[in-house]
């Protein structure tokens, strides 16, 4: 017996599940589960923090300093220990440092191009959505049409 001896013949029509997937719901689980829309999305929040980090680099500078601590004042070092020793003489400061760059070429310059990188992501995850739902669409109406072909 030779490969083209035997002859099968089907005694039931194929049987068809109605299994034609809705689009919405395709383009929905793809755009969830797409790992370069998710690739470009994670880099789209990092963005947005550097744009945050930067824009905050463009605000003035407060600085609070506070120290105390004991303090020897005597006329001799011998006396001025006893009094450290003895924390019989306190001295607290306290002050604030309040700084701005007068032009903040660098600042503004992280600034624009952390911005310039946000819109770029924003732009790329467009894209991609845009080829997914492309390619979505156009499998969907393939399997429409092959399961139209099989009835």
């Amino acid at each position: 017996m030779g490969p083209g001896d035997i002859q099968l013949t089907a005694t039931d029509p194929p049987v068809v599940v109605p299994a034609e997937p809705g689009l919405d719901e395709a383009l929905g689980t793809t755009m969830r589960r797409n790992p370069d829309l998710l690739r470009v999305r994670a880099l789209g929040k990092n963005a947005q923090i550097d744009v945050e980090v930067t824009d905050n680099g463009l605000l003035p500078q407060l600085d609070l300093t506070a120290s105390a601590g004991p303090i020897g004042n005597a006329g001799n070092f011998g006396d001025s220990l006893s009094q450290l020793g003895g924390f019989d003489s306190y001295a607290y400061t306290a002050g604030l440092t309040f700084s701005t760059p007068i032009q903040r070429r660098a600042q503004k310059g992280a600034y624009q191009a952390a911005s310039h990188n946000l819109r770029r992501a924003k732009v790329s995850e467009r894209e991609i959505e845009a080829q997914i739902a492309v390619a979505v669409v156009r499998a969907v109406h393939l399997v429409r049409s092959a399961k139209k072909r099989i009835e």
